[in-house]
């Protein structure tokens, strides 16, 4: 079968492959697949009718409901990681720009698949880029230290934080909060645009 749109298999192929098994394994999946192909949760049945091989791709994931928001994050991440991949073997850089960044690190499983990407993505050709405009709700999660040390720089516009501190550890702290940075992080390059300074 010719790999092409109309071709590619989608959840209701398997569901219709498992109903048609005999073995209570197959009929259970079957049922725990039922609400994504014949229920609520039916969006990802479908075939795309955007071409993912255009060279700007932008995924809105604002529409999906609560249930589908991590599945649809862990899909889209998992074809950017593709494409990075694809990308690398002709030499080409890739560009991620991932817009109201903490939220993917409100959820514990696509916070350890972005903080993985992530450190991967440069050695691969990888530019990952977050974007938020919660800098207190970005700070606050455990794993934003990996994806700080795995950086190059980071800005922050019109953000009310500054960092203090001694050579052993610096404090980016903000009205009410603080984080610590580590020594490794110090290397980091943050540039506060209000003001624009480098440590």
């Amino acid at each position: 079968i010719e790999p092409i749109q109309s071709n590619m298999p989608i959840l209701g192929d398997l569901y219709d492959m498992m109903r048609e098994q005999k073995e209570p394994e197959a009929q259970h999946l079957a049922t725990a697949l039922e609400i994504y192909v014949n229920g609520s949760l039916n969006i990802f049945n479908h075939r795309t009718n955007v071409d993912i091989r255009n060279r700007l791709v932008c995924y809105d994931i604002k529409e999906l409901g609560k249930q589908l928001k991590k599945i649809g994050m862990l899909i889209i991440q998992d074809q950017v990681w593709g494409r990075v991949t694809e990308n690398r073997a002709t030499h080409k850089s890739t560009r991620f720009y991932i817009d109201e960044m903490h939220l993917l690190l409100k959820e514990e499983q696509t916070s350890a698949y972005t903080v993985e990407i992530w450190k991967r993505f440069r050695k691969w050709g990888g530019i990952p880029t977050g974007l938020t405009q919660n800098v207190k709700d970005l700070l606050a999660s455990r794993e934003i230290a990996n994806i700080f040390e795995n950086s190059d720089f980071i800005y922050m516009l019109n953000q009310q934080y500054l960092v203090t501190g001694t050579a052993g550890t610096r404090t980016l702290k903000g009205t009410g909060y603080r984080r610590a940075i580590t020594d490794k992080m110090v290397r980091v390059n943050i540039c506060l645009l209000n003001w624009m300074f480098y440590l």
